[in-house]
């Protein structure tokens, strides 16, 4: 999670990478000369969920005002330098995204004088693979050229997603004749080899989101529309696709003993895969109906529903919660879950927050159909994406996913998050993540470990323009303090519990 004064507009690319332990024990890191840091990717690289290194990339000043250099800084677990790599580029080009597969390095790059958009692969040494490039219509380089004007501190990329050591699936508008879909194309980082998916069949419009990736299958959700999206009541499926071909596996309908809105897939339990998300009535229609409560459905590789599990707002957190049917909780708002969450220990932990106003579920479905950006697409307007939250809201469940405790944290208000800070340890059972406190302006961590959860205080610099947080190894947390005008970056660790 990322706290920072508005009125500074910057970014920063930093990601883990995957290195043996080296001899040295930094755990402090100075960046000097900094011109620029722009925030896009808040994610660490973990290697079966242990954190082993991290990248940064920032712009550097120079003497040259026709050439933009960028430093590509790499560090181990501890913050020693690995390596140090120089990148130049024109003032046509643009870093938009980064991210890591957890064997590779993927960069994102807008040549607006190319017109194009370029992936391009490093090793973890920082060697350079192979480049994707996708060449860009009139109307994406439009878009992208109002991103790149914008700055990506202001405009988030919810459209690329890393598939651990394998790739990541970039998704994105497509138009064909009379039909708005979008495409899900995947573009393997490990080999050179890619590939598109585009539903195109059964109606007139399609919306999807990408749910995960488990045991070689892609999950999407797909809504489709035969006719008008604002009349018409849409169909819903799960969609599975061969990771390796991107051949479609299965499209199953979303109804069971109630209709699923997916938000997600992950393995829980019996190493089995499970969709979770909200649950409304069979009849209901997902675009304007309020949901029933929380859903986990138990699903195999041909798409098969084994089990179906259901927590209602109504019966079950109502015992807990002063919450309406429709999920209103007194004072805090709709329910968002944003993650489901199970220790080694077999805990299962549903982490959420609170939006005090209502919102079209259909704009869950991410910022995919937006492209790149927020706004309107197809004429759809997108805007109710971007809610105003409120606070945290942990409930933890017992092994028959029936409510065994729920916990609120009060926390400044802020823009949706999807709390992408979430670090799980497998081997000691300890899950955390961070906030800002409401009533303190003070950054907190809770960590949920043997069976507890404790809330610590992290000290950042009162002095940095913006403080950013990280997972670290080892129980630590890693801070990064940015000066703006002092153009540098401090980072140090600190420890939980």
């Amino acid at each position: 999670m990322v706290f920072f004064n508005p009125i500074y507009k910057f970014t920063l690319l930093i990601l883990g990478s995957l290195f043996f332990s080296i001899s040295g024990f930094s755990q402090n890191l100075l960046l000097n000369n900094i011109k620029s840091v722009n925030l896009i990717n808040q994610a660490v690289i973990k290697d079966d969920e242990n954190v082993k290194g991290y990248f940064f990339i920032y712009e550097i000043d120079t003497l040259d005002n026709d050439i933009d250099t960028y430093k590509f800084t790499i560090t181990d677990k501890n913050l020693n330098i690995l390596k140090e790599t120089t990148i130049n580029v024109s003032e046509e080009t643009s870093i938009f995204k980064s991210s890591c597969t957890g064997s590779e390095i993927v960069l994102l790059f807008f040549h607006a004088d190319k017109k194009t958009l370029e992936y391009q692969i490093y090793d973890l040494s920082g060697f350079k693979k192979f480049v994707y490039t996708i060449n860009l219509t009139g109307k994406e380089l439009r878009q992208y050229k109002k991103m790149a004007l914008v700055g990506a501190n202001n405009i988030e990329m919810k459209n690329f997603y890393p598939i651990d050591k394998v790739g990541f699936i970039f998704t994105e508008p497509f138009k064909h004749k009379d039909i708005s879909s979008l495409s899900f194309n995947f573009y393997g980082t490990k080999n050179n080899y890619q590939w598109s998916y585009v539903p195109l069949t059964g109606g007139s419009y399609f919306f999807g989101e990408y749910l995960g990736t488990q045991k070689d299958v892609v999950y999407i959700y797909m809504v489709s529309y035969k006719g008008s999206i604002y009349t018409d009541k849409p169909e819903a499926f799960i969609v599975g696709l061969d990771l390796k071909t991107g051949k479609e596996l299965f499209k199953k309908s979303a109804d069971g003993t109630y209709k699923i809105l997916a938000k997600g897939v992950k393995i829980l339990n019996d190493g089995e895969s499970y969709l979770y998300g909200a649950y409304y009535k069979l009849t209901a229609d997902i675009n304007k109906d309020k949901s029933l409560g929380f859903a986990l459905w138990e699903i195999n590789d041909e798409g098969n529903i084994i089990e179906e599990k259901y927590i209602s707002w109504e019966k079950d957190f109502n015992e807990y919660l002063n919450i309406s049917t429709t999920g209103n909780v007194q004072g805090i708002g709709y329910i968002y879950f944003h993650n489901i969450i199970q220790t080694a220990s077999g805990d299962l932990y549903l982490l959420g927050e609170g939006h005090q106003k209502t919102f079209n579920p259909l704009g869950i479905i991410d910022d995919i159909l937006a492209g790149p950006f927020l706004g309107t697409i197809y004429g759809l307007n997108l805007n109710f994406i971007k809610q105003v939250s409120t606070d945290i809201i942990l409930i933890k469940l017992d092994s028959f996913y029936k409510i065994k405790e729920v916990n609120i944290y009060e926390k400044k208000s802020s823009d949706f998050d999807e709390y992408n800070a979430t670090q799980i340890n497998n081997k000691d059972s300890s899950v955390s993540f961070w906030f800002l406190s409401k009533k303190t302006d003070v950054l907190k961590s809770i960590t949920l470990k043997n069976n507890r959860i404790t809330i610590d205080n992290i000290k950042t610099n009162p002095k940095a323009t913006k403080s950013v947080i990280f997972p670290g190894s080892n129980g630590q947390n890693l801070i990064l303090d940015y000066f703006q005008f002092a153009k540098k970056l401090e980072l140090h660790f600190e420890k939980s519990n």
